[in-house]
């Protein structure tokens, strides 16, 4: 194993591919502007808790170490230092698919295919670059899977425990987590196979499991359940009326991302695998979820990367077609991005460049709240000055547990960013309410607040 190892660092085209995509991410994470939710998950840093009611815990953790660069590097407004944690951690995940790749016995050819496809990928690839819970999520589901195979070929107490270990603190990076053991079982049964892990041992897997998800299940007891509940409204409850584009869009979104090739491939060798029914599972699962809600596109991301681990030597004949699929994507998406349909979407997309010129132009009314946890937490790293969401203006999120939220009974006068088509929170109506000024580019008002 070894040996093979070392066929990446002895100047291989994958570990040339390698290097290229880490460089290639610290210079978009430069470049590319901060989106909303990073700058939300790093106000999370700020203000550390056991877990929080839209996620678990993990993507604080690491924006906790963001926000320790935060105040040493120079390059803050760029969000480089936001994102460093994440690029780290994402780069550590590939290593750890590249190992069970190897375990899985393929020959170092595929090596070259398998990380070419791995970087172009858009979710592991450029997705890799950006604060979100993804990122953790991704790193201990590859550590989890690469324990059960090592489960299987040692059936060492160790890897027993890793693997409750990684399950544990996946859970404490996102609830999908709970997605792998399920399809671990079900794949098992399928190939009857089963007997590979012995229940006796398992104990290690549910007592570490258990414990390094504590900090979720103890926030979770102490706030009513709140996440918990949220997530399951959130992805399998969240409209009664089903509407087919759910479906649809879920289905067209993950063809074109998984890359129909590699899908194809998937399903024509679904027998032979559990890697390749571990990919699948995730993949039907999510069907099943788009007859009860929308499904993001992101949300089944850990059965590309192990939809990959699964190619042989005879994907080989498919890699060029596949490598022109994505060169033909990313031109398209390069194409879309610079025309005006895509320059006009980008410029009312939460991002900190429209947050600055927000920022500047609201910049002489204060204190100020802002119209969303995005725009907020946007505003207030690009200024590093405490901008909070108004309580209730929008869905219910961090900002709504916070005092600070509201303002004090002390302030007689104070100002609300707005966007037009929201509708004012029911304990705002003993205010009085004057307009201050619209900005129209991004549909958003300014409103003074004052007692009347």
């Amino acid at each position: 194993m070894q040996n093979r190892l070392n066929f990446l660092t002895e100047n291989s085209l994958a570990f040339r591919v390698f290097l290229f995509s880490l460089v290639a991410k610290f210079l978009l994470a430069f470049f590319l502007p901060v989106v909303g939710d990073e700058s939300y998950y790093f106000v999370w840093g700020q203000n550390l808790q056991l877990s929080y009611f839209d996620h678990p815990p993990a993507v604080a953790w690491l924006t906790w170490i963001s926000n320790q660069i935060y105040q040493i590097l120079p390059l803050s407004w760029s969000g480089l230092s936001i994102r460093i944690p994440f690029i780290a951690l994402s780069s550590l995940t590939y290593l750890v698919w590249l190992k069970a790749y190897l375990l899985e016995n393929h020959n170092d050819d595929n090596i070259h295919y398998f990380t070419i496809l791995y970087f172009l990928n858009p979710l592991l690839g450029v997705g890799g670059i950006f604060a979100t819970p993804d990122v953790p999520l991704i790193f201990f589901w590859s550590m989890a899977y690469y324990a059960i195979l090592k489960i299987r070929s040692s059936q060492s107490i160790r890897w027993y425990s890793i693997l409750g270990i990684s399950l544990g603190l996946g859970f404490c990076s996102k609830y999908h987590i709970v997605i792998l053991p399920i399809s671990i079982v079900a794949s098992l049964f399928f190939l009857r196979d089963l007997k590979s892990i012995q229940l006796r041992k398992l104990i290690y897997t549910i007592v570490f499991g258990f414990l390094f998800s504590l900090p979720v299940l103890i926030w979770n007891y102490q706030n009513d359940w709140s996440s918990f509940l949220f997530q399951l409204n959130h992805g399998l409850n969240a409209q009664k009326n089903y509407d087919i584009v759910w479906t649809l869009s879920y289905l067209l979104g993950q063809i074109l991302l998984f890359n129909p090739i590699v899908l194809y491939y998937v399903i024509k060798n679904i027998k032979k695998s559990l890697t390749r029914n571990v990919a699948l599972s995730q993949w039907f699962f999510f069907i099943f979820s788009s007859f009860k809600a929308l499904v993001e596109a992101n949300w089944p991301v850990t059965s590309h990367a192990q939809a990959l681990v699964s190619l042989k030597a005879d994907f080989k004949q498919f890699f060029k077609i596949s490598l022109i699929y994505w060169c033909v994507i990313w031109l398209a998406f390069l194409g879309y991005g610079l025309s005006s349909s895509g320059e006009k979407k980008f410029t009312r997309f939460p991002q900190s460049h429209a947050a600055q010129e927000i920022y500047d132009l609201t910049r002489d009314f204060r204190p100020l709240f802002g119209p969303t946890y995005q725009m907020a937490s946007l505003m207030h790293v690009i200024s590093n000055e405490p901008i909070f969401k108004l309580a209730d203006l929008s869905r219910h999120d961090f900002y709504d547990s916070l005092k600070a939220s509201k303002p004090s009974i002390n302030i007689k006068k104070f100002y609300v960013l707005k966007y037009v088509e929201t509708d004012w929170p029911g304990w705002t109506g003993s205010y009085r309410r004057v307009k201050a000024m619209s900005i129209e580019k991004y549909d958003l008002e300014l409103y003074e607040l004052a007692y009347e």
